[in-house]
């Protein structure tokens, strides 16, 4: 990673950030915290971000939350920035770039990077043209919201985290079949850490299930995460009759890596997601992946070469899935090439060191 001097680094998300957020925020501020590179988070208080930043030993603080139309919001976040006096700032979503922006009619002008897991298309101009650089989660996404502007840098997984809880993998399934299966001896897990909201396709994951179940019994779904779309999911859970067979998941820090480690599979038929932050945890793990083939997962997969991709038809996901629940031996393979991939090519490191590049280009 490139010495940064007196280099400080603030980072800013806005309200709301989901565990998956939270955890590539904490983990990248972890590591860009070289000898003379500081880092600072700043983000609404009580929030999953709070929690993952404290654990992780970095210094947070807390803004105000509201509308983005607040000018009390913009002073808060300029005083804050001019006590700082931050280096440069990464602003990890639509609204912190959008409030950073205007903190910068009273904090002045400082060297900006948005850093994009989700991207938003409706980004204003402004906005854009207040920073130095865009970094894109995948190529897709610069080129879908983008024009293929914009530098590439890939969110790394925490693959020091998730390495962590490998060696427990049997004691983790062991307290998972205790709490979810206890009509299973020998349960098959499938992992979607993902928002509940319904672009999350996890009503296509609920349909597979449905098949996968009356052909392996022992099949069990752990989804983990939280949003509007929760009680649909649940009624759908319960129409479906897959009451014993799925599990909703409140997010929890440790808990995240957990799942990841004791997983059979994980899959997301999100055809949306332009980061795969999740994805990318999972194969560090060393977990095969079942991935929707749109977004950034056949860039990730590299055309399924590290994941197995579904296909557009209709029941794509069910087969993707149903062919590596069937086939332990692919599955373990699969899983244990993306491992190897994973720690050859990706990082919170990597990804560090990429931005901290930026940050010292853009100077």
């Amino acid at each position: 990673m490139p010495d940064g001097g007196n280099m400080t680094i603030l980072h800013l998300t806005s309200e709301g950030a989901s565990l998956e957020a939270a955890l590539h925020i904490a983990s990248l501020a972890a590591a860009m915290r070289a000898p003379g590179l500081e880092q600072a988070v700043a983000g609404p208080d009580g929030s999953l971000l709070a929690e993952c930043v404290q654990t992780a030993g970095l210094d947070f603080f807390p803004i105000q939350s509201g509308g983005l139309l607040n000018p009390i919001r913009w002073l808060g976040l300029a005083r804050l920035i001019g006590r700082l006096s931050p280096s440069g700032m990464l602003a990890h979503d639509r609204e912190a770039a959008i409030l950073l922006f205007r903190a910068g009619l009273f904090a002045g002008k400082r060297r900006t990077i948005l850093s994009f897991r989700r991207p938003d298309q409706s980004l204003p101009k402004y906005g854009r043209k207040a920073a130095v650089a865009v970094a894109w989660p995948s190529r897709s996404a610069a080129e879908r919201f983008g024009g293929g502007e914009g530098a590439v840098v890939p969110p790394g997984a925490d693959l020091q985290a998730v390495s962590r809880e490998t060696p427990a993998r049997d004691s983790h399934r062991e307290t998972l079949r205790s709490l979810y299966c206890q009509d299973k001896t020998k349960p098959l897990f499938l992992v979607n850490i993902a928002p509940l909201a319904e672009e999350s396709s996890q009503i296509e994951l609920l349909e597979a299930m449905s098949e996968a179940v009356a052909r392996l019994p022992q099949t069990h779904l752990l989804i983990m995460g939280e949003g509007g779309f929760a009680a649909e999911l649940s009624r759908e859970i319960k129409i479906m009759a897959l009451e014993k067979d799925v599990s909703l998941l409140k997010p929890e820090t440790p808990a995240c890596y957990r799942l990841l480690a004791a997983a059979d599979l994980y899959v997301s038929a999100d055809r949306n997601d332009e980061s795969g932050f999740m994805p990318r945890a999972a194969m560090a793990a060393g977990r095969a992946a079942a991935l929707a083939s749109s977004g950034c997962y056949p860039e990730l997969s590299e055309r399924g070469k590290y994941a197995l991709l579904a296909g557009p038809e209709e029941q794509g996901m069910t087969k993707t899935i149903l062919e590596l629940l069937e086939n332990r031996t692919r599955r373990e393979r699969l899983g244990r090439q993306a491992g190897e991939w994973a720690a050859r090519r990706m990082g919170v490191s990597i990804e560090a060191g990429r931005l901290a590049a930026l940050f010292a280009e853009k100077a």
